[in-house]
């Protein structure tokens, strides 16, 4: 009787179904700062190379890097500051340029033209940390859009807390997680090991111990992973 009724239950369709084989899991560790026009090109790449792996589980690990340690809490002039930095203001559209250049084959804009303020990046990195793991590429890129397109001050809370709404989290609780100390100090923290450890440009990717530099197109990274999951 036991026999027979195993057999309909088979014909019926309730047969225990294959396990599926578990996907290799490779693991990305990026440093990046949200004001690195470069990062907003590679992360943009990664994101894209992220999407388009299914036979890969790839867990991406964001790490605060300050480009400016000593930027003022409300920011400094973008093209005063810039201009200071690269040795004076006629070199700042060729530098712009370039940067456009590489970022159109992919997509990603910028208008230098709206920017207005270079700002201290803490908040925002603070942000990332606290968001969600699932929801933090999609912050970052909607940080990098407020930020190289559309110009908006993202040092500021308010700014970084609209941000944080618009990709589908609590405004306030981001608000809070932006303003409280010790987490601003973790960041801050965060970003001094990464120089103490040598990293000293972003963005700065890691991925199965191959260490990857600058704004790498999707095909580097893809060949990356996939080496990194063999």
């Amino acid at each position: 009787m036991r026999f027979v009724l195993l057999v309909l239950l088979s014909l019926s369709g309730c047969a225990r179904s294959p396990v599926a084989p578990a996907l290799p899991v490779v693991r990305v560790d990026v440093w990046h700062d949200t004001v690195c026009p470069w990062c907003r090109i590679g992360l943009h790449n990664l994101d894209t190379v992220v999407a388009s792996t299914k036979d890969v589980r790839v867990d991406v690990v964001h790490h605060a890097f300050l480009l400016d340690p000593e930027t003022p809490p409300g920011g400094r002039d973008f093209r005063a500051h810039l201009g200071a930095k690269f040795g004076g203001p006629e070199r700042l559209e060729p530098m712009f340029q370039r940067v456009s250049a590489a970022g159109a084959p992919y997509g990603v804009r910028f208008a230098w033209e709206k920017i207005r303020v270079s700002p201290d990046t803490t908040a925002s990195h603070s942000l990332i940390a606290w968001a969600p793991v699932e929801k933090r590429a999609t912050l970052v890129d909607a940080i990098h859009k407020a930020h190289f397109e559309e110009g908006l001050d993202i040092g500021d809370v308010e700014v970084l807390a609209a941000l944080a709404k618009s990709t589908g989290l609590e405004a306030e609780a981001a608000r809070a997680a932006m303003k409280d100390s010790a987490r601003r100090e973790a960041t801050r923290a965060e970003a001094l090991a990464a120089a103490n450890q040598g990293i000293t440009g972003v963005p700065h990717f890691v991925i199965g111990g191959q260490q990857l530099d600058g704004a790498q197109s999707p095909e580097a990274l893809a060949a990356a992973i996939r080496a990194a999951a063999k």
